[in-house]
This record gives C-alpha cells, structure tokens and sequence, in this order.
C-alpha cells in the first residue's frame, strides 16, 4: 500500500468548427483615386435625410463595404508566425526529416536493408513525438498556476476543429 495517491482527469469540452483562411484587405494596392470619385458622387445629404443617427451610419458602413469590395484587393493572410504543434522540439523536426529521407531513399532503391532502416527511424519518430506531446502537456500542468495563459490557449487549440486542411 503506498501513501501516494494520484488524481487523474479528464477534459471535456465541445469542438468549434473554424475556417482556416483568412482574408485581408491589401491596403497598399487600393485604388484610392476612384474610391474617392465614387464617394463625391454620393449624395450624402439626400442618402441619409431623414434618417436617425444609428441608421446613417449603417448606411454609411454599407456604403463604404460596397466599394471597399470594389477598389480594394484582398490576400490570403497565412499564419507563419505561429507554430502549430508547440510541442515540435527540433530533436523531432530532424526525426521527422530523416524519417522521410529514409523513405526516400527505400521508395527510389527498394531494398530491404533500407525498409527496415526506414521502419527503425519511423518507429523512433513515432515515439519522440508522443513523448514530446506528453512532455509538453506536463510542462502545461506543471506551470498552470503561474502560467494560465498557454494552458487556456492550449486547450482552446484542442477545441478547435479548421473545417478546410491542405
């Protein structure tokens, strides 16, 4: 019988569909020049007579939406500053690599020393990553009470499910 005693939880939690791209306005290409034609040619005065001040600037808003989509380019934002799996040490990124040199050089030579080369270094990979998953979950753990914030971001990360991969 030991004096230790282990607590053990699960989370659950529900997942939130998100779509992974997004799109930005490209305000270094607009085309400024007819923006500004096409807004003296509003007549603002007679757009917005009679309207509560509420209503004039939802009318203002639209207006302005609709020709922002007209003169303005948009571009897909990438998110390369964030790394996805924060638990990517760079003794796994170069398991990975070899992992797929390997592969490589068993696909091109197909001969068995170099399979079995290749499902020693997958087999190893394999378990540096779920080691390194564990290893940053208790890390997570372990800092919770002074660091809240990567473990909530963590855990939002978990939650989220990117609807279009690839």
């Amino acid at each position: 019988m030991s004096d230790h005693n282990m607590i053990a939880f699960f989370i659950k939690m529900e997942s939130e569909v998100v779509d992974s791209e997004t799109w930005v306005l490209n305000l270094n290409k607009g085309n400024y020049e007819d923006l500004r034609r096409e807004l003296v040619l509003i007549d603002w005065g007679e757009l917005i007579k009679g309207m509560t001040v509420k209503r004039q600037w939802q009318t203002f808003k639209e207006r302005m939406g609709e020709l922002q989509q007209l003169f303005i380019p948009v571009w897909h934002k990438s998110k390369g500053g964030q790394r996805t799996n924060l638990w990517l040490t760079k003794e796994i990124r170069n398991s990975i690599r070899y992992k797929e040199e390997a592969y490589r050089l068993a696909k091109k030579n197909n001969r068995s020393e170099d399979w079995v080369q290749f499902r020693i270094q997958q087999s190893r990979t394999t378990g540096l990553i779920k080691k390194g998953k564990v290893q940053y979950e208790r890390k997570l753990a372990g800092n919770i009470k002074t660091d809240t914030k990567s473990f909530y971001r963590y855990v939002k990360r978990k939650r989220l499910v990117k609807r279009n991969v690839g």
